[in-house]
């Protein structure tokens, strides 16, 4: 198995901050000469691939903007670490907060449009291996301009190599930028390979899921009834479609159990996956000491409680580099019928085991775990059934943090956390202020039991960008906009059908949607169930909310009631810090709507 070799070129790229190569080059090595020969310029376009990897998957920025501030996920324990993006608050008068991400995006845009401007004189052998090696280009920018598109709306689209810093700037439209867009997709679709040597590399399937979910995105700019939603919902279907119907050929397949997606045994070789993000077991591969943090984010308290020590299952929670991490909202849980859907399982992890070992160095240490009174007292037990005196086995359950209501919790011989202890439930559904809130069903999909000691942060599990699945989800919602809504009905299923549960009642039948289940918000909720926590939500909220921003607003509201400072003109990040300071016509360009008079 051969991964991306990442090079981290010397070429300065920011967007009013971009240098010339020979500045930071003492050799007197141009360019020009670095990138005339197919082997240089392979060097260029393995720089466009470097904040993938080191500043966006594996990293909290990009995961808070994406699935932070959506009707999924909230801070954990009702923490205000990084307000402006998981609680809209202050984002006019901090602008620094989307310094980085921002920077971040333009930054290997501008390597990008080099590989693009330089191809012609890369002295390939022939137009064919060219054109192959900058679709990589190609792609890699159309994603990087989805990104800032649906975050910052029509700002500044750069199709050019930068070669010395760029102190003005005008705003393109969004039409400006789909037309970019959907062109780069284009040429990667008809110029990448069917497969490619390293794992990493986009090839033609990756191409073409991309290409479905930005066709997906942009219908929505529009009425669904126009020419304009019809030529890209058709599109959408088409490119996806084209994957699920010829997935042999492609060599992908869904995995007839959902729990089998996220295994880690299953990580670096995954049947599902149609484009990665890479990380290597080599540090120095990877730019970064914790080349992939996501495994600490969705974590819950645990460790040092009722038994159970910190252990390479269940996660680092002890972990400087964790930060509050995310939790999940009520409406997140409670989309799942548990019951008769085994995605909740799959996704979330509610026991943890007993894994107490009588310290040998102690004689007078227990045998067994012994309940203590702060842990009596933290968990409300009947404490004349749960004493000092009673224990816990170890390999049995410790602790249970759960969805479902346990109404004898007081007396169960283990700590219970149920959703009436995090949740207003039934009144506001908002996350409770509660010592309790730090204990919640936790998201399965990035632990790694593999790391090499409980202690470490150093994951280097590859994340997953678009998987198959998705592409079920994609042909469904576009036959159902193009009035086709028996084909509709028919994709969902195909993973209704996979996620029911089979034994010991097979829940199949009960789990299939007819044509009227179907609608927008319908949508919504089976993407919270197939796909949460993957880099999406915010993507799939301001696309079905694109033409309705007020409707944006309460469903947040509705379904995250701890979100309180969402307004209409959030739908778009504000221009950051960043810009702000360094833009010379900054008064011309402007702030996006809302921010300049917002308090």
């Amino acid at each position: 198995m051969k991964y991306l070799p990442i090079t981290i070129l010397l070429l300065t790229v920011g967007l009013f901050h971009a240098c010339d190569l020979d500045e930071y080059n003492p050799s007197g090595v141009t360019a020009e000469t670095v990138f005339s020969t197919p082997e240089g310029f392979e060097t260029l376009v393995n720089a466009c691939y470097v904040n993938l990897r080191k500043e966006f998957y594996g990293t909290e920025d990009i995961l808070l903007m994406t699935e932070g501030g959506t009707d999924c996920w909230f801070n954990n324990e009702k923490s205000f670490y990084n307000k402006q993006t998981t609680r809209y608050m202050n984002l006019a008068s901090d602008l620094t907060k989307f310094n980085n991400p921002w920077k971040r995006m333009y930054d290997p845009i501008n390597l990008c449009n080099a590989a693009i401007g330089r191809a012609d004189g890369a002295g390939f052998p022939n137009d064919s291996i060219r054109d192959a090696k900058v679709a990589e280009a190609h792609f890699l920018r159309a994603y990087y301009n989805w990104m800032i598109v649906e975050q910052w709306g029509g700002v500044i689209l750069r199709t050019e190599e930068t070669a010395g810093p760029v102190l003005s700037a005008q705003r393109s439209s969004v039409d400006d930028f789909y037309e970019v867009i959907l062109d780069d997709i284009d040429f990667a679709v008809s110029h990448l390979p069917m497969s490619q040597v390293e794992i990493g590399r986009p090839d033609k399937k990756a191409a073409l899921a991309l290409q479905a979910r930005l066709a997906l995105t942009r219908a929505a700019y529009f009425d669904p009834t126009t020419p304009e939603a019809v030529t890209y919902y058709t599109l959408a279907k088409t490119a996806a479609t084209e994957l699920i119907t010829n997935k042999a050929m492609y060599g992908v397949d869904l995995y007839p159990d959902f729990n089998d997606v996220f295994k880690p045994a299953n990580n670096k070789a995954n049947t599902e996956c149609l484009f990665k993000v890479t990380h290597s077991a080599t540090a120095s591969y990877n730019g970064d000491d914790t080349p992939n943090r996501l495994h600490l984010w969705f974590l819950s308290d645990y460790s040092s409680y009722c038994g159970v020590s910190l252990n390479l299952a269940d996660g680092n929670d002890q972990s400087n580099s964790r930060g509050p991490g995310l939790m999940p909202t009520l409406y997140q849980l409670d989309v799942f019928n548990e019951d008769m859907d085994a995605r909740y399982y799959a996704s979330f992890q509610e026991a943890f085991i007993c894994n107490y070992v009588k310290d040998p160095t102690n004689p007078l240490a227990p045998a067994k775990k012994r309940w203590t009174t702060s842990e009596i007292t933290r968990f409300k037990k009947d404490n004349t059934v749960i004493k000092t005196t009673t224990t816990i086995n170890t390999g049995d359950t410790a602790l249970f943090f759960t969805k479902k209501g346990i109404a004898d919790k007081a007396r169960r011989n283990y700590g219970v956390v149920d959703k009436y202890d995090l949740y207003d439930v039934g009144n506001t559904d908002s996350i409770l202020t509660t010592e309790l809130n730090a204990h919640h069903p936790q998201l399965r999909k990035y632990l790694d039991p593999n790391r090499s000691n409980v202690n470490s942060d150093f994951c280097t599990q590859d994340v997953i960008l678009i998987r198959l699945a998705e592409m079920y989800l994609i042909a469904a919602e576009a036959e159902y906009y193009l009035n086709n809504k028996p084909q509709a009905k028919d994709w969902i299923n195909v993973l209704r059908t996979r996620a029911a549960i089979k034994a010991p009642v097979n829940m199949t039948d009960s789990m299939q949607v007819t044509e009227n289940d179907l609608s927008p918000a319908f949508f919504l909720d089976e993407r919270a169930r197939e796909l949460t926590g993957e880099h999406l939500r915010w993507f799939d909220l301001v696309r079905t909310f694109r033409r309705t921003p007020t409707a944006w607003v309460e469903w947040i509201k509705a379904k995250n009631p701890n979100i309180l400072d969402v307004k209409t003109h959030h739908m778009y990040r504000p221009i950051p810090q960043i810009e702000v300071e360094t833009m010379l016509n900054f008064d011309e360009f402007g702030q996006n709507p809302g921010y300049d008079t917002e308090n």
